[in-house]
């Protein structure tokens, strides 16, 4: 199979499959993806340069845990909705998105590493509702709209 030719694919509906692998989409034309809720990890560069990629879903009951280093960098996604309890976001995980307009994040526990939301130039809401502890790096966001609006409960902590 030739990646760039891959415009869709589907995981298995009973898919016991823990992590997406290094690369294994990277460049594809794949435009949508609905991800497993037995996946815990996406690894670095999975869905690296997939410029057709605007769509993103995490199945109920996701067990995501870590979106690796520029897994979703270079795509189209507009907005990503992150069920999991806890999530660590890696260094450059989406950076150069030049699409994304939103990300909301349904966990209590988020980790967002260096440059993961970098140049992302039409980034204009990031929302935690439900966050306890949000540790962000200093430059998780360089780069993005100056529009930009943060939403985080009054009981969060937040750590930089």
């Amino acid at each position: 199979i030739k990646k760039r030719k891959m415009k869709s694919f589907l995981f298995a509906e009973n898919s016991k499959l823990e992590a997406i692998s290094k690369g294994l989409f990277g460049e594809a034309s794949i435009e949508t993806i609905t991800i497993p809720s037995s996946i815990k990890q996406i690894e670095s560069k999975a869905f690296y340069y997939c410029e057709n990629l605007s769509d993103i879903k995490f199945l109920n009951g996701s067990e995501i845990n870590s979106i690796c280093d520029e897994a979703f960098s270079e795509t189209k996604i507009t907005n990503i909705v992150i069920p999991s309890k806890e999530i660590h976001i890696k260094n450059f995980a989406f950076v150069e998105n030049l699409a994304i307009q939103s990300i909301e994040f349904l966990g209590d526990t988020i980790t967002i590493g260096k440059f993961s939301f970098s140049r992302c130039a039409q980034l204009a809401i990031i929302s935690f509702p439900y966050a306890t502890q949000i540790n962000i790096n200093k430059d998780s966001f360089h780069g993005i709209s100056k529009q930009f609006h943060l939403f985080v409960p009054f009981k969060a902590c937040m750590k930089q």
